[in-house]
């Protein structure tokens, strides 16, 4: 296994407030489009910065995976811009859902199905046809959170790169009190080897250097007393 010329995110100028500015000059002008369009949809859960996080490690991950970025990055950027298309009732259930895995797999589904419906609205008022699909967008979304096994490469990446936002420090200060979130670093080690949570071995690398890095800056704060 090769390993990995990686090194995690400094929280020291990382802007926590999901703009995009921390990935602005990574993505190309149609990608940098497809962000801004979607902006204003993204994060509903009350987890700002989520989408920015998922969206530069799709992009990490393609320094290491072999996989389509037309695909990979606006299905990265929309990924979870379902949530913005369901009621606030359903989206003041999700925290709760998390000790109730009905409802959590239920508001799981509705959010991926209100997803792909509202990606192809989006990519298809900005022409998107040169080297994307939107198809393909669309059933990569449509199934992220919920589906066992991994359709593509591109799927692989786009869903490795949302389940590591868990390892970053911009979870663990969202979700840190939310009971039955997944936050210790002991829960967190235990997922990054079990069986088809990860698609590649280069996202398995990233969380346990994110992982490391994450608790050292939280317990640094801790003691610094903020």
């Amino acid at each position: 296994m090769t390993i990995l010329n990686y090194t995690p995110i400094d929280y020291t100028i990382w802007n926590p407030d999901g703009s995009g500015s921390n990935i602005k000059t990574s993505l190309a002008s149609k990608e940098w489009d497809i962000w801004m369009r979607a902006l204003e949809y993204q994060d509903k859960r009350g987890d700002s910065g989520h989408a920015e996080c998922v969206t530069y490690f799709a992009l990490k991950l393609l320094d290491y995976v072999t996989a389509e970025r037309a695909i990979v990055i606006p299905a990265a950027i929309l990924h979870d811009t379902g949530w913005s298309q369901m009621t606030k009732e359903e989206l003041g259930m999700f925290h709760d859902a998390l000790t109730n895995p009905t409802l959590e797999n239920k508001l799981r589904k509705r959010h991926e199905e209100q997803g792909a419906l509202f990606v192809e609205k989006l990519l298809n008022t900005v022409y998107y046809a040169a080297g994307g699909d939107i198809t393909l967008i669309r059933g990569i979304i449509n199934g992220h959170d919920t589906r066992e096994g991994f359709l593509s490469a591109e799927d692989g990446v786009v869903r490795d790169a949302d389940k590591l936002f868990r390892f970053t420090l911009i979870h663990l200060n969202i979700y840190g009190s939310v009971p039955n979130a997944p936050t210790s670093k002991e829960d967190l080690a235990a997922h990054i080897n079990k069986p088809g949570f990860f698609y590649s071995d280069a996202a398995k690398q990233i969380a346990r250097i994110e992982l490391e890095h994450t608790f050292k800056v939280h317990e640094e704060m801790q003691r610094r007393g903020r």
